[in-house]
């Protein structure tokens, strides 16, 4: 039986939401579509730029549903 909290993704890809903090305060960013957390990890150090230490808080979120036109 699959646990409620875990969250399935289509073609294994997840998105996560990440809170960093900084010299100015803390910052919320959702990444993804990703393949696993440290493939997350990557692009958000490689993107901004910050050191591995700046990661407060990640989560496991649901992708975004797509807006009608």
């Amino acid at each position: 039986m699959r646990n409620n909290k875990q969250l399935k993704h289509p073609h294994g890809l997840a998105w996560y939401r990440f809170t960093l903090r900084h010299d100015y305060g803390t910052t919320h960013l959702t990444i993804g579509p990703a393949s696993g957390l440290m493939a997350a990890i990557q692009r958000l150090l490689c993107v901004e730029g910050c050191p591995l230490c700046a990661i407060e808080r990640i989560r496991k979120v649901r992708a975004p549903k797509k807006k009608k036109r």
